[in-house]
């Protein structure tokens, strides 16, 4: 019997999604054991350090991957998505509301809006969804209103190049539709430039092989929006997102990220 164990960090919805891979996995090959084994990241400790300080590259994932390198962890599991850019666009739609960071797991959030702290929170469907928290959604916001994170919803299962035994298992979880969309919007996130701290948005749904993507480019201050869509065949997915990339940064995108990429010192 071959022995796998998947890295997770510690939160509920972390562990919800390293337990789904995980029951997959046992449903793929019954004679795999697979545990999962809770990695600290520094995004996990430094909960009351802005992320804008301790920097939201690898924060969340940093730790995970250095497990799999040193082989204490076979597999790890990551919500795919980027820090999302939720602030900002409301900020556009909304001037006349005082928007507030707010970090740690669902259930701490649950707790301050419910203790007063804030009046609403915006938290994504699908983490409440797989908490079994639906009934505390009381207004769903369609992508058309706020553009979701790239890679949002999607779950990234990492392993070791040189562990071909694991990979060809995993591979059978892979989800093609999901794939595409995911390559598409991560190739417009490279193509303009951006990483986790620029206000970049994107959504690509993938149906009969059809392609839609969807981006947005805002200003933290919400005084520029510029946003755009391209579609084609779902196998042309890369050139899809470098495509309105392109159209993007022809529309003024660029003078966006370009500010905000401006150090202070530099400035």
């Amino acid at each position: 019997m071959k022995n796998l164990v998947i890295g997770s960090r510690g939160s509920k919805l972390a562990l919800w999604q390293a337990e789904w891979v995980r029951a997959q996995l046992s449903a793929l090959d019954p004679r795999v054991e697979v545990r999962i084994e809770i990695i600290k990241t520094s995004g996990d400790v430094m909960r009351d350090v802005p992320l804008a300080i301790i920097g939201g590259q690898g924060v969340f994932t940093k730790e995970l991957e250095t497990a799999l390198l040193d082989r204490r962890i076979d597999i790890a599991v990551h919500s795919l998505k980027d820090l999302l850019r939720r602030s900002a666009q409301l900020r556009f739609k909304r001037y006349d509301i005082n928007v507030k960071d707010l970090r740690g797991n669902v259930d701490t959030r649950l707790r301050k809006l419910d203790e007063g702290q804030y009046d609403a929170l915006i938290l994504a469907c699908a983490g409440l969804r797989r908490l079994g928290l639906a009934h505390r959604i009381t207004a769903p916001i369609g992508t058309g209103e706020m553009c979701p994170a790239v890679g949002q919803g999607a779950l990234g299962v990492e392993t070791r190049a040189d562990d071909n035994e694991t990979n060809e298992l995993v591979a059978r979880l892979d989800h093609p539709p999901t794939r595409a969309a995911i390559v598409a919007e991560r190739a417009l996130l490279q193509h303009l430039g951006g990483g986790c701290q620029l206000p970049i948005a994107a959504h690509a749904v993938t149906s009969n092989d059809i392609l839609n993507l969807s981006a947005v480019v805002v200003s933290p201050s919400s005084d520029a929006y510029i946003d755009d869509f391209e579609m084609g065949n779902a196998s042309e997915a890369e050139r899809i997102g470098e495509t309105l990339a392109r159209r993007l940064l022809e529309k003024g995108a660029g003078s966006i990220l370009a500010a905000m990429s401006v150090r202070p010192d530099e400035s």
